[in-house]
């Protein structure tokens, strides 16, 4: 009798699984190491955040821009901080009121109060926040309210023992807004939204 041993065909395919998970698993941590440029990481390690408009790349009436900064924390210390809705009034002062109107383990339904600039009115709308990514990504568009479209998210690379935070937001008001209004509140709102999150994340 042979010594050699053949698993049956159901442990065969469970070992295939397990050699392929371990594949992918590789690649993404491969992928993700190499998400943010050497010039990037080094602006970001010198204090700076990365701003960068999406527009030219969108369709329609879709306006969009992203920013990036480096917080001196973990994903789950930076996570716990953006994913408590109701107290991002306090650090995000735009935001004149933030409800959480329905709550399950992976998703957040929450109203929003945002006042942009004295030329526009507060901009009232609520959001379906889907937290299945946890401690890696957040990602919300709105169900109801002002804003024709409205989405993003928020995304945690792990870097040197901290966390890179990446927000991105695209939007349509459904009305034209002057050029000058958007490009302050790309070029001021956002840097603004990122170091408060980064202070309010570093001196909890």
């Amino acid at each position: 009798m042979s010594d050699c041993y053949f698993p049956s065909k159901k442990l065969f395919l469970k070992l295939i699984i397990y050699f392929l998970t371990s594949i992918i698993s590789c690649l993404g941590v491969c992928f993700e190491a190499k998400a943010v440029s050497e010039s990037d990481a080094a602006k970001l390690e010198r204090g700076e955040i990365i701003t960068k408009s999406l527009t030219p790349q969108l369709k329609g009436n879709e306006k969009g821009a992203e920013a990036q900064v480096l917080i001196q924390a973990t994903p789950e210390k930076v996570w716990k901080v953006i994913d408590d809705q109701e107290k991002l009034v306090k650090i995000i002062p735009k935001f004149k009121k933030i409800k959480v109107l329905e709550k399950t383990e992976n998703y957040q339904k929450v109203y929003n109060a945002l006042k942009v600039c004295p030329f526009l009115p507060t901009l009232k709308y609520t959001v379906l926040i889907d937290e299945r990514e946890k401690y890696r990504r957040i990602r919300y568009n709105k169900i109801d309210g002002c804003f024709s479209k409205l989405y993003g998210s928020w995304e945690l690379e792990p870097y040197k023992g901290n966390t890179i935070l990446k927000y991105r937001l695209i939007f349509d008001l459904g009305f034209h807004i002057p050029s000058f209004i958007r490009s302050n509140g790309f070029n001021k709102d956002l840097p603004e939204i990122m170091n408060a999150i980064k202070n309010a994340t570093e001196n909890n």
